[in-house]
């Protein structure tokens, strides 16, 4: 009997056996490291080192498979880079392009804004290094900051109308439009008019002010 050994024994020895896989799973999930961006990996080799150094604590057999059983859905919830630089393009856009932000810009400059981002989505599958998803994020920001919003449109607008031509009192009127189709702008989601209509409104309306 005094052969047999005890279950802590037991533990002892299954745990070398459970750390000995433990190494070589992660030794093969380093072998992909260049698929990571720098801060995923950092933090999945402490999350690893933790789940490592833990098993000296666990005190059953089940707990310490359960343990190896955790280890590869660890690895595998990690992001490749190119699902995190999807990622940051997805919450770019979204930020972006709220559902109410696509009321704050006229429907072509919306179009470009779709075509944009597409297109800087869809190149991430050719890319293969962590600078180019880099540079490929930030050139999509500075597409991004070229799109005219409406109210730029509306800008726009008005500083090619000539005021010089108009009366005191039509030049006043004519401004309170420009400025009440910018308010209207800033309110124009939860079914208000659409920029497109507002500014179709502002062209029509001054157009009798052109000389």
């Amino acid at each position: 009997f005094l052969a047999i050994p005890t279950e802590s024994v037991r533990v002892d020895e299954y745990c070398l056996t459970v750390k000995g896989e433990f190494e070589v799973i992660f030794a093969e999930w380093k072998k992909d490291k260049l698929n990571y961006t720098e801060n995923d990996y950092q933090t999945l080799l402490a999350v690893y080192q933790q789940a490592y150094d833990a098993l000296d604590q666990l005190i059953s057999i089940a707990q310490l498979q359960q343990a190896l059983a955790d280890l590869p859905k660890l690895l595998a919830a990690v992001p490749k880079k190119k699902e995190r630089a999807k990622e940051q393009l997805t919450l770019i856009y979204e930020q972006w392009i709220s559902p109410e932000s696509p009321n704050k810009y006229l429907e072509e400059d919306f179009a470009d804004l779709q075509t944009a981002y597409q297109n800087a989505y869809n190149a991430l599958d050719s890319l293969d290094e962590i600078s180019d998803f880099e540079k490929a994020i930030q050139d999509f920001l500075a597409a991004l900051a070229v799109v005219p919003t409406a109210i730029d449109r509306i800008n726009e607008y008005e500083a090619n109308f000539d005021y010089n031509v108009l009366t005191a009192q039509e030049a006043a009127y004519v401004r309170d439009l420009f400025n009440n189709a910018r308010e209207e702008i800033l309110l124009s989601d939860g079914g208000a008019p659409s920029p497109d209509y507002i500014f179709y409104m502002l062209k029509t309306y001054t157009s009798t002010y052109k000389k």
